[in-house]
């Protein structure tokens, strides 16, 4: 199958967002080099050597400098700012998400596919989501079709069959007449049928086999392939960028969330403890402390699995762009 939809033509505004978070990569603001008198060179120098787009960008560049001439316009604008992030809180979190849909937009296929690959390799993946990633990213219109109405007919292991058949249509000859008795039982859907992703699948395999009964395999837990909840580790924090700054960073609000429970319930166990001691009833309240123990250890299991993997998260900082674009095309 090919792919034939036309390459998008980037805008302004797309342009500077990319022109942005290769500064960001690279430990600068654009307040960095806003003065700087060769523009072209700096445009250069974050990868950005397109005449067009480099015409483009020195003239978006010459727009807010010309912008930000006033310091009293300035001024009014950043308290006016401060004023509606206080009014309206709800927009800070927007402004957030929409630099990160800026940030993606600047983005090619071949740079998610990587980020893809990526997490495929880490393990940070659910089933469900190297399902779902298959078809989005490496999939052409036919191929989403079938995905739809997998989704709209299909739950659970016969999804996953439907997913892993469709997959091995695709696979290199080879591999598929090697591995297609295995693969009609495997329990978990296999990852996007392309030479990159051989590896996955062939640990995907193995993983999930435990014994053959009556001609059947079966797998006894989820394969270390996949992200699991029940593991430390299995948490991904969101890399975000600042709006305000347009540098980027790690989204800590969940962690803190789960601080602020840890604390909680360890303030909570120790006034708990010197209840006991004072009052001398250890045996009554002996299943009470059990059960503020488990909810301890179930939250600190929680913090690890926020904290795990963040480092390992598909936008990180500091990876080369480019991806090679790919395309779509199983």
């Amino acid at each position: 199958m090919t792919d034939t939809a036309a390459v998008p033509v980037n805008s302004a505004g797309d342009l500077w967002a990319r022109f942005v978070a290769q500064l960001s990569t690279r430990g600068r603001r654009f307040e960095d080099v806003a003065q700087a008198t060769d523009r072209a060179a700096v445009l250069r120098a974050c990868g950005l050597d397109d005449a067009l787009d480099m015409a483009t960008l020195e003239t978006e560049w010459a727009s807010r400098m010309k912008a930000g001439d006033s310091a009293t316009d300035s001024l009014k604008t950043y308290f006016a700012t401060a004023e509606q992030r206080t009014l309206e809180p709800w927009r800070v979190e927007d402004q957030r998400l929409q630099a990160e849909r800026n940030a993606v937009k600047a983005m090619t296929l071949g740079e998610v596919q990587d980020a893809f690959l990526e997490a495929a390799k880490n393990a940070t993946l659910t089933p469900d989501e190297v399902m779902t990633g298959t078809y989005l990213l490496f999939a052409n219109t036919d191929a989403a079709k079938q995905y739809g109405m997998m989704v709209l007919q299909r739950r659970g292991l016969a999804r996953v069959r439907a997913h892993n058949s469709f997959v091995l249509e695709h696979m290199e000859a080879s591999l598929s007449s090697a591995n297609a008795s295995r693969i009609a039982a495997l329990q978990f859907p296999l990852f996007p049928p392309t030479k990159a992703f051989n590896g996955p699948n062939a640990r995907l395999m193995i993983e999930a086999e435990s014994e053959v009964a009556g001609g059947r395999k079966r797998a006894a837990t989820t394969p270390a392939v996949f992200r699991r909840a029940d593991v430390d580790g299995g948490g991904v924090m969101p890399v975000v960028q600042d709006p305000q700054t347009g540098m980027w960073g790690v989204d800590m609000t969940e962690v803190e969330k789960a601080f602020d429970g840890l604390f909680a319930i360890v303030r909570q166990l120790g006034a708990d403890v010197q209840t006991l001691q004072e009052k001398d009833v250890k045996e009554k309240m002996q299943g009470h402390i059990e059960a503020m123990k488990n909810q301890l250890t179930t939250t600190i299991r929680g913090v690890r699995n926020t904290t795990g993997t963040g480092r390992g998260n598909a936008y990180r900082g500091g990876r080369g762009r480019g991806g090679g674009g790919r395309g779509r095309g199983f």
